[in-house]
């Protein structure tokens, strides 16, 4: 266990940990108590994973919260849609934002 001398440092820990493991196949999933947190961890991800070059963030489309999502950015599904074959929570790899913001993606995984 890791004590953090402040909140800030604790997303920033977390942060940092994400984006480590973002990198390659696999997929990382945080638990946090709030929707503020989340935020916060995902914003620090975006910024931190941008600078490293992973993210091209040049065209952005909004998530479901208003967070940037660019090409090279993992995202997680939050409905099921039969009618295309997606389901609650899986994860993918955003390969290409349109002019409109659509997203095309690539499965990656499933936490359900």
């Amino acid at each position: 266990m890791v004590v953090h001398p402040s909140h800030a440092r604790a997303v920033d820990a977390i942060a940092a940990q994400v984006a480590r493991c973002a990198g390659g196949e696999g997929a990382l999933a945080v638990t946090v108590a709030t929707n503020s947190d989340a935020r916060r961890i995902n914003r620090a991800v975006m910024d931190l994973r941008v600078a490293a070059g992973v993210v091209d963030d040049s065209r952005v489309a909004a998530g479901v919260g208003g967070e940037r999502v660019g090409v090279g950015d993992r995202i997680v599904t939050r409905r099921n849609s039969t009618a295309i074959g997606v389901a609650n929570r899986e994860a993918w790899t955003v390969e290409a934002v349109g002019v409109e913001g659509d997203i095309v993606a690539r499965w990656l995984v499933s936490f359900a």
